[in-house]
């Protein structure tokens, strides 16, 4: 793989929360929510909040569950 060469998304292990929004195909302020009932993991790394991708499919597995 290149240096310059973008890395996919979903290939990441944490991801922001404008990317984390996108992929749940949410508003930001919706995942703010979530992460402030404690219903999505989150992760500090300094002052950066990241969110673990592990925690977001289990969040769409629950709503899928709930909704079964």
């Amino acid at each position: 793989m290149e240096l310059n060469t973008p890395v996919p998304l979903v290939s990441r292990i944490l991801v922001t929360i404008p990317h984390a929004a996108e992929l749940l195909d949410l508003p930001k302020s919706s995942l703010y929510e979530l992460l402030a009932n404690g219903e999505i993991a989150k992760v500090k790394i300094g002052r950066h909040t990241r969110i673990p991708v592990a925690a977001l499919i289990e969040y769409a597995e629950r709503l899928a569950r709930e909704a079964a």
